[in-house]
């Protein structure tokens, strides 16, 4: 059998500080150099989110940290320690084989009750199998093959974000941990930073309750049994590097290429991933569905639900345990116990399915959105950033209100007063007539995408712009004017740019013209006084 070791062997992606140059680097180079690796970042970003968390549950086994005491330490070292890191992955250095006969890394040993099936079903964004086409047009008839480097990668992912749909064996095909709920990471100015900042408490209470045989995947030395029941991971270290696929990837040829695979069903996770409150997803708590992961949306953009992300006291909404962590962070530097930036990115991560269709995915998204850490304790900030996107959607509904009327006027234009006496009312068409119309206009889209780039300004701006002592508004006295006027112009753009594509009859014009006379109204409304 060939060798591919992934703790020597090239296979991460990394983007380095200076100059941004790209290298691939194995898992001991990746820590021991984070600090001079701006990001880890592969195309897909389940890959790049599966990655981060591997990395994760190495620091965790090796480093902890079991208190915040013991994080500011690591925190204040500025770097992992390199001879802790080496004496780990030199007793470890076997289970990171990736091609090993009797424990491949994340797999198991050939099945033979499996039957092969093309590589390219590891990866999301190729057509193979039943993977849905987003960006590949391969087929099974004509399989490419992956390299060790990417099979190894598309391998990480799967165990974290394989669909739960279908026949296998010994159950049908369940849920990975991050299929459902999207996945967020904090984002420093280098990798040790970013990883650091994710490094939550590790100890027998936090993020939820372990058992002495917690372990990452790899130092498991029995095979558990699926069962249709599921299984309750044994702690953290567990669930970061579930096993909830027995892959099996099938090396060929000099140099070597891997073009088939197998693929069944391994551990269920009991309960769901709603169960152990994942630090990094933020749940909806509903008195009848129970609690979930909040999902990506298709139609909408996570940043206008920024406000009820960084919540803190919201009885239907979980904010990602994450954010307390990172909380307590702010409140060791605002002491003076650590340095630290009051701000840096939020990375999201995580995949859509169609409603009622959980195995049709049908986007993935990495949103990227800046982090300001007063945010997530300061209530009266949360409060004027609830307000500006209030502000956003009363606009939208203007919008779409608009748009609605605009397609009724053109299917059944009203009769007016003003022209003729004798012409009867022409009667208006039917809610399933005027609906096909107002969705060809899809105001909405020309409007939210005017607003993503100065939203972030926004998020920047705010902290920055607290009331004066004698003033009632609170945070954005001077921001939320101006951002006031923003929406309303992004709106009139919207609107505009939806009707320029319409034919110039006189007929359409007068639709036009009704339709945006209340729309402009209800702009206008929205203005502050001073601006009226």
């Amino acid at each position: 059998m060939p060798n591919f070791n992934l703790v020597d062997e090239s296979w991460i992606p990394c983007i380095f500080a200076r100059g941004g140059r790209t290298k691939e680097l194995g898992l001991r180079d990746t820590l021991v150099r984070a600090t001079e690796i701006r990001e880890m970042f592969d195309p897909s970003p389940l890959v790049t989110v599966a990655l981060h968390r591997l990395l994760l549950a190495i620091l965790h086994r090796r480093f902890g940290p079991s208190s915040l005491d013991e994080w500011r330490a690591l925190w204040k070292r500025g770097a992992w320690d390199q001879p802790a890191l080496d004496a780990y992955f030199r007793e470890q250095h076997s289970r990171f084989d990736f091609f090993d006969e009797e424990r491949p890394f994340y797999q198991t040993p050939r099945m033979d009750d499996a039957d092969r099936r093309p590589a390219l079903r590891l990866a999301f964004g190729a057509a193979a199998g039943n993977n849905p086409t987003l960006f590949d047009h391969n087929c099974d008839d004509t399989p490419a093959s992956l390299s060790p480097a990417e099979a190894a990668r598309h391998v990480v992912a799967t165990q974290a974000f394989a669909i739960g749909f279908g026949k296998s064996k010994p159950i049908y095909f369940q849920d990975t941990p991050l299929v459902r709920g999207f996945t967020v990471l904090a984002v420093g100015d280098n990798l040790f930073e970013t990883l650091a900042l994710n490094l939550v408490a590790y100890n027998n209470s936090d993020p939820f309750r372990r058992t002495d045989d917690d372990c990452p995947a790899w130092e498991r030395n029995d095979r558990r049994i699926p069962t249709s029941r599921g299984t309750y991971p044994e702690g953290y270290l567990d669930y970061l590097t579930w096993q909830g696929r027995r892959i099996h990837v099938v090396p060929e040829g000099e140099p070597v290429r891997i073009a088939q695979c197998q693929i069944q069903q391994n551990l269920k996770l009991a309960g769901g991933s709603d169960v152990f409150f994942d630090p990094f997803k933020c749940y909806k708590v509903d008195v009848k569905a129970g609690t979930f992961p909040l999902g990506l949306s298709a139609e909408r953009a996570l940043w206008r639900d920024s406000h009820t992300l960084f919540q803190q006291a919201e009885p239907t909404l979980q904010r990602p345990r994450l954010f307390n962590w990172l909380a307590r962070i702010d409140r060791l530097r605002r002491s003076g116990q650590i340095e630290a930036r009051t701000e840096y990115s939020l990375a999201v991560f995580g995949l859509a399915t169609d409603p009622g269709k959980p195995a049709s995915v049908t986007l993935w998204r990495h949103e990227r959105l800046p982090l300001l850490l007063a945010y997530l304790e300061d209530r009266e900030l949360l409060d004027a950033l609830r307000r500006a996107l209030s502000l956003t959607e009363e606009a939208a509904r203007a919008l779409r209100d608009a748009g609605w009327a605009l397609a009724s006027q053109l299917l059944a234009p009203q009769w007016d007063p003003a022209q003729t006496k004798t012409r009867t009312k022409t009667r208006q068409p039917r809610r399933e007539d005027i609906q096909p119309l107002a969705d060809n206009l899809a105001v909405e889209r020309f409007y939210w995408p005017r607003l993503e780039i100065p939203f972030r300004h926004l998020l920047v701006a705010l902290p920055a712009d607290p009331a004066a002592p004698d003033s009632e508004v609170g945070y954005g006295e001077s921001v939320l004017p101006g951002w006031t006027r923003t929406v309303v112009a992004a709106a009139r753009q919207a609107f505009r740019a939806a009707t320029a594509s319409l034919d110039t009859s006189a007929r359409t014009y007068k639709a036009v013209a009704r339709a945006r006379q209340p729309f402009e109204r209800r702009l206008h409304a929205l203005l502050p006084g001073d601006q009226k």
